[in-house]
């Protein structure tokens, strides 16, 4: 019998893969947060669970007491409603994150059961990855200007598919850890190493791709992607040695170049509500922001 216990749930494995691959084949989500490499690399930081319930892929994250929006043909409202209180009743808030625009649309009476609200801290960008690639235009052109100027200092620089030398992965963790020294310690910072040590370690198996710059055998740069939906790639990280004027902008131009056989955009995902951060991925001029809704039951 179908149940929601807590206790019921698993949580984010490598071989549960397959799974989460299909369910997220019915909907192609736009969002990161529906994304395995990010629901496992990050599992262990947020104590992510999920379960096969009704034929629906039903994800909780535990540290942050949410739901995920089920993955799979959409549940009416009333039945969405009996799944918050499910929870509600073991104690939990209930609320349910990443809710498509339309399924609001399609069900105006899940209103009846919740209020709804966008959270503009935890918006996506998104971009055409020709436009990254190009960077034509008044808004981009300082971009460009940076990417020529890192290009003539560092004319010997290099850049590396890192699924064919994935040795390299363990200079891109220091690079991240040389960073990590030049910022302020904090808690978000050590998550998303934490996190990441976990990717590169299941680099292969998650079916990740990346690359790296480097300039005399040093990495000064690096990003990490891998395939999102069927016309969209998620660079889940990215870290540039910023004492190479230019080589955030570089890395960002050369896994554009990158992808443009590929897909049509990247998601550059969130900015979690930093104001620096949040400059940074709009100064790029995304196509699309994506707002996250969320329900709270009434």
């Amino acid at each position: 019998m179908d149940n929601l216990n807590l206790e019921t749930f698993l949580p984010v494995r490598l071989r549960d893969r397959g799974v989460f691959v299909s369910f997220f084949a019915q909907n192609c989500p736009m969002s990161c947060e529906m994304n395995f490499v990010n629901l496992f690399s990050w599992g262990r930081v947020y104590d992510m669970k999920w379960k096969n319930y009704k034929n629906r892929l039903v994800i909780y994250n535990e540290k942050q007491d949410w739901l995920l929006m089920p993955v799979g043909q959409y549940f009416k409202p009333e039945e969405l409603a009996e799944i918050s209180a499910e929870f509600v009743a073991q104690g939990k808030d209930g609320k349910i994150a990443q809710v498509p625009d339309d399924y609001l649309f399609d069900y105006p009476k899940t209103l009846d059961y919740f209020t709804s609200g966008k959270l503009e801290d935890h918006a996506e960008y998104i971009y055409e990855t020709d436009a990254l690639y190009r960077l034509r235009g008044r808004k981009l052109s300082k971009k460009k200007n940076l990417v020529s100027q890192f290009q003539k200092r560092y004319p010997k620089h290099k850049v590396i598919d890192l699924r064919k030398q994935p040795e390299l992965l363990k200079n891109c963790l220091e690079l991240v850890e040389q960073w990590q020294d030049f910022k302020d310690e904090s808690k978000s910072i050590n998550q998303e190493f934490a996190a990441m040590k976990i990717a590169f370690e299941n680099f292969a198996p998650l079916e990740l791709e990346g690359l790296a710059i480097t300039v005399n055998e040093k990495v000064i740069a690096f990003s990490i992607f891998s395939r999102h939906n069927m016309d969209t790639y998620d660079v889940h990280f990215e870290k540039a040695d910023f004492h190479f004027k230019g080589s955030a902008q570089a890395i960002n131009r050369v896994t554009a170049k990158y992808l443009l056989p590929k897909c049509g955009y990247i998601n550059r995902e969130q900015d979690l509500g930093d104001e620096g951060l949040r400059q940074a991925k709009r100064s790029y001029d995304p196509v699309f922001i994506l707002l996250e809704s969320r329900l709270y039951p009434k």
